[in-house]
């Protein structure tokens, strides 16, 4: 079971602009703040992600060649029994984050083009 706050899908690019979100897991549950899969390119400024509880969470998750924008956020990840992920790029290298404070238990920052290490 997963929890995401936001949901950018196949090529969307909105404008999230002092956004605040929180997502609680539970048990097993993969929880993320803002999920942008597979070629998205949001701008995001001022936005305040917290992600806690559960057995994996991560902040902004960004997969496959999808290349945001994020400035001016704070992003807080902990709590988790696996791992925490400030911001988590899978196959993504073209993220641009600037004037922004990111925390995770495990990671603040994680990149890999490895399938076998993704959350």
């Amino acid at each position: 079971m997963s929890n995401v706050g936001i949901l950018n899908h196949l090529s969307s690019s909105p404008f999230i602009n002092g956004v605040n979100i929180a997502v609680e897991g539970t048990g097993t549950a993969e929880d993320t703040g803002i999920f942008n899969h597979t070629s998205c390119s949001p701008t995001m400024i001022g936005v305040i992600a917290l992600v806690w509880g559960g057995e994996l969470n991560v902040g902004v998750y960004n997969y496959s060649n999808s290349s945001p924008l994020i400035d001016g956020a704070n992003i807080l990840v902990l709590g988790a029994t696996g791992a925490d992920y400030g911001v988590f790029n899978l196959f993504s290298n073209s993220v641009t984050i600037r004037r922004s404070t990111i925390s995770g238990d495990s990671d603040a920052l994680f990149n890999t083009s490895s399938l076998d290490s993704r959350p």
